[in-house]
């Protein structure tokens, strides 16, 4: 999609896979590329893609079905069954980008955003299964039968990184939403850049593997009003913050539902709660190393709430 261009299909409004209206089938060969490159200043909207070819039964390494290459570019309103990678910000620097409910059942990848890029937005992303199960019964494309959600769901919390942060400054992500994954939300570095000045608002993981993954980067990231489920899976972490992480996450009116093996893993970095409800909490907070500050973080079960495992852990419980 060339500078100055919009691709675009019939839809004017976020739309599912069930409804008809303008579909790309791809097929990609071994050695491609993206299906889509949008340049700077180009946008798509109002689309639906699926993969024909690609069933759970049979996954395939695909390359990402849209990747951007430029700054001041949108994707609004686009819809694709079963990506098995979605969408590629971190390739290129995007600067400015603009996401507006992109909603899909992806595989491996759901929007990976980095390269340097600054004061992007990515709003109201939807990743549910149920994008690939409910499709239009009319479409010759799609397969006949039933597909095994469990089998999908269990493949997407081993394997799906639903967004996948590196370097960039000042990203915002507002509302945005994924049912079954390994990492809802997942901040890394590249080029050992991390994200810096990133703040996400009403984010919500379900039914998913960890909640949130802080891996790598020195930045502050705020987040705010989270959900955070993490079940039906080993080792459910509903916040971790890796041993290569040395920034600060601050996490601001959380839930904390679902069965999680931990409420938060610690390996280093500053984590700071403020205002956690924990419906359940597993083995509670576990502060191997770094630090966390735990403000009005309400437990409505007993069991270990707190657990500091190495010398160089540090806990700072307060309650008004």
């Amino acid at each position: 999609v060339p500078s100055g261009v919009e691709l675009r299909g019939i839809h004017d409004v976020p739309h599912h896979t069930m409804g008809s209206g303008s579909m790309l089938h791809v097929y990609p060969t071994p050695g491609q590329g993206p299906a889509i490159t949008v340049n700077a200043n180009a946008g798509l909207k109002g689309l639906s893609f699926s993969y024909p070819d690609l069933r759970i039964d049979d996954v395939r390494d695909y390359p990402f079905l849209i990747q951007g290459k430029g700054e001041d570019l949108y994707i609004v309103h686009v819809n694709c069954r079963n990506p098995y990678r979605f969408l590629d910000l971190m390739t290129y620097r995007c600067d400015r980008h603009y996401v507006d409910y992109l909603s899909g059942s992806p595989l491996k990848v759901g929007v990976a955003v980095g390269g340097g890029s600054v004061q992007g937005e990515i709003r109201n992303t939807q990743f549910n299964p149920h994008y690939w199960s409910r499709f239009d019964r009319g479409n010759p494309f799609f397969p006949r039968g039933r597909i095994s959600f469990n089998t999908l769901w269990t493949y997407q919390k081993e394997n799906l990184d639903a967004m996948w942060i590196g370097n960039c400054r000042d990203e915002l992500l507002f509302q945005n939403f994924v049912y079954g994954s390994l990492y809802g939300i997942h901040f890394t570095q590249q080029d050992g850049q991390g994200p810096k000045n990133t703040v996400i608002h009403g984010h919500g993981t379900d039914g998913s593997k960890v909640g949130v993954f802080f891996e790598q980067g020195d930045g502050r990231i705020d987040m705010v009003n989270s959900e955070l489920v993490a079940m039906s899976s080993e080792n459910k972490i509903a916040i971790k913050l890796g041993a290569d992480y040395s920034g600060v996450a601050r996490l601001i009116n959380t839930m904390v539902w679902g069965d999680p093996s931990t409420l938060a893993l610690v390996e280093n970095g500053s984590l700071v709660l403020q205002g956690l409800h924990a419906h359940r909490h597993g083995n509670g907070l576990q502060v191997q190393r770094g630090e966390v500050s735990a403000i009005n973080v309400n437990f409505t079960s007993h069991g270990d709430h707190l657990s500091l495992t190495e010398s160089q852990a540090k806990a700072t419980p307060v309650s008004y």
